[in-house]
């Protein structure tokens, strides 16, 4: 069973060590769309319990495909679909396979600065650090460029 911490946190009834890669590209398709990929994997070993011993393999790949849309003047829209793979789920050696998908609406404040926000349809997003499947609903993003 985990421990609470000071704010009530849970502490993970596990250990774990992992590498984790990612690479994403954009490319502009023309003056409105952009398209673009990216492709993440973690590869690790979890214990079943936090004094457990037992190391198995836990790897995740996760793939997704972006289409950015400049509909007028200073504002955008964005779609993504997502696939993700995890292997050796438990240690039992399954599989699982989720996909999902993200749209969003962002207003440019200025050439570095943009806000919006949307919706994921489903239930992880794209931080292989931190993978649980309670990611589903609605998000407020901001992104600045420099």
């Amino acid at each position: 069973m985990g421990q609470g911490g000071s704010a009530g946190a849970r502490q993970a009834d596990y250990r774990q060590r992992s590498l984790i890669g990612e690479a994403d590209a954009i490319f502009q398709l023309t003056k409105n769309i952009d398209v673009g990929a990216k492709y993440g994997v973690k590869i690790g070993e979890v214990t079943s319990c936090r004094t457990c011993n037992d190391w198995f393999g836990s790897n995740i790949h996760l793939a997704v495909g972006r289409l950015d849309w400049h509909v007028v003047k200073n504002w955008d829209a964005l779609l993504e679909g997502r696939v993700m793979y995890q292997g050796n789920v438990g240690n039992s050696g399954q599989h699982a396979i989720r996909y999902g998908a993200l749209a969003a609406v962002y207003r440019h404040m200025g050439d570095n600065l943009k806000v919006g926000g949307g919706y994921n349809f489903g239930s992880f997003d794209d931080d292989l650090t931190n993978v649980s499947f309670d990611k589903h609903g609605l998000f407020l993003n901001a992104v600045a460029k420099f």
